[in-house]
């Protein structure tokens, strides 16, 4: 700017600036490289490589530029001509380029077969109980479909609106922290608490119903996301931040463990974000003091966790250790999925040849669906 304040130019808005040199009128700019090349010289190949480089677009000139000879057998190679593009040209060639979007079509067909893989296994485990209960062998397949293409089309319009939506988590991250515990809350404390299978984890009113913890783990992820994204690099060297942004994590674990008895689903909540914290970087000294604080708390918490409830937890370790001889009570399940999974070997019965289905293996169409597809696919194809 300094040299143009002083210095006058003689410039055609369509074709750049003009110069004595015919070549270097232009919008781009014209670069040289000085080369020694006494062997193609002595050869006589030296008009070989002009006629290659002539063909690139550049050209040969001597040590001094247009017109001259070569001295010592040094070449001034440079481009040909420097005309480029007008900035008209250039305004249009942006508003008309297309930005090139990749998309791994390998993935989308690995995904589409994994679903559709999904439809069919599903289908084979919960047709007879399907039949059974709803009068319709076809009815869960039809349902996951429906939520499948529910699910796809609300993720392909967040995807579309990514940077909507990314704002809008961002602002809304806490808000929705708080809803979710006041879920949590309310399942104790409200007539809204729906018991299911012997646990009061699950809040409706008529037909509509949702576990609390499953919005829990999503509002949870946001929040730390949001509450990382914050911080700067300075900031999340300072242990006592990152424990700031955990605290979230905390209260939400203990409202499942405690509230809900969910221990599952508590260790779920507490794990995601501690990896996150992890993956962006933490100080050695946050480390040390998590590993301290779960050892610490462990003896206690597993005293707690075995005991409460009149031994639920302990018993279903039992069970898990012992099923054998908790056959006709909580071990029915786990020994009729074992004689699933003994029964296809390695490579199955067959699809839809699995008898365990047959109303001997409870939840085979949810909870216990690998057993199923091991006897039918066996262990090869499970």
């Amino acid at each position: 700017e300094k040299i143009d304040e002083a210095c006058h130019y003689s410039c055609d808005r369509k074709y750049g600036y003009l110069t004595t040199c015919p070549t270097n009128v232009g919008t781009g700019m014209k670069a040289s490289v000085m080369v020694h090349l006494p062997a193609l010289t002595i050869t006589g190949n030296i008009n070989k490589v002009l006629q290659i480089v002539n063909s690139f677009g550049m050209n040969i000139r001597g040590l001094y530029g247009e017109g001259t000879q070569s001295l010592g057998n040094i070449y001034q190679i440079s481009n040909n001509q420097s005309l480029g593009l007008t900035e008209d040209e250039i305004v249009k060639t942006k508003k008309e380029k297309k930005s090139v979007n990749y998309f791994d079509y390998s993935l989308l067909c690995v995904l589409i077969f994994l679903i559709c893989l999904g439809f069919v296994l599903l289908y084979s485990a919960s047709s007879y109980s399907a039949q059974l209960a709803k009068g319709d062998a076809s009815y869960y397949v039809k349902r996951e479909i429906i939520f499948t293409i529910a699910g796809g089309v609300v993720g392909w319009f967040v995807i579309k609106n990514s940077k909507f939506f990314i704002t809008l988590m961002n602002r809304m991250a806490m808000p929705m922290y708080i809803v979710s515990i006041v879920c949590v809350v309310m399942v104790v404390a409200t007539p809204l608490g729906i018991e299911r299978n012997g646990a009061k984890r699950w809040l409706g009113y008529g037909i509509f119903s949702f576990q609390p913890a499953e919005f829990v783990k999503f509002t949870v992820i946001v929040l730390t996301a949001s509450l990382l994204s914050k911080c700067s690099q300075k900031a999340l060297k300072d242990y006592r931040n990152i424990w700031r942004v955990y605290s979230y994590t905390i209260v939400a674990t203990l409202s499942i463990m405690v509230l809900t008895s969910n221990l599952s689903s508590a260790i779920i909540i507490a794990t995601i974000p501690a990896i996150m914290i992890l993956v962006v970087g933490v100080p050695k000294k946050f480390v040390k003091q998590a590993i301290f604080l779960v050892a610490l708390a462990a003896i206690p918490m597993g005293a707690y966790l075995t005991l409460h409830g009149d031994g639920f937890r302990l018993n279903r370790i039992s069970v898990w250790l012992n099923p054998e001889d908790n056959a006709a009570d909580g071990g029915f399940q786990v020994l009729q999925g074992l004689y699933a999974i003994g029964s296809g070997g390695l490579f199955g019965k067959g699809l839809g040849q699995s008898a365990q289905k047959l109303g001997f293996v409870p939840e085979s169409a949810n909870d216990m669906i690998f057993s199923i597809v091991c006897e039918e696919l066996g262990l090869f194809g499970a």
